[in-house]
């Protein structure tokens, strides 16, 4: 499960997907690090997501794919759509300043 062999994505396969530069790799991922794309709203922050389809159940267990995601990587990814969600609304309040202060001159 360490060896980097399974196929992911280099970059975020999805608009508005949290993507941290680390994934821009080699394409190849462990499986201890790589979710399926089903995952990928709820796991983009921290994990790699598969680039294939895995079909049987019994396969999807060995890799892991089919366990649990961690209350770490749940938290890493709300933490970074809120930080997303802030400076979506920072860069909006900066365009209305700005169109205020057009306005006003």
């Amino acid at each position: 499960r360490r060896i980097s062999w399974l196929p992911v994505y280099t970059e975020a396969p999805s608009e508005g997907l949290l993507w941290p530069d680390e994934k821009a790799n080699s394409g190849f991922a462990p499986a201890t690090r790589v979710r399926m794309i089903d995952d990928q709203w709820l796991v983009s922050a921290s994990c790699f997501l598969l680039n294939a389809e895995v079909h049987g159940r019994r396969l999807r267990e060995c890799l892991g794919f089919t366990d649990k995601i961690p209350p770490k990587v749940l938290t890493t990814q709300l933490l970074g759509y809120s930080s997303q969600l802030r400076q979506l609304k920072e860069k909006s309040m900066e365009k209305e300043l700005t169109l205020t202060r057009e306005k006003l001159v």
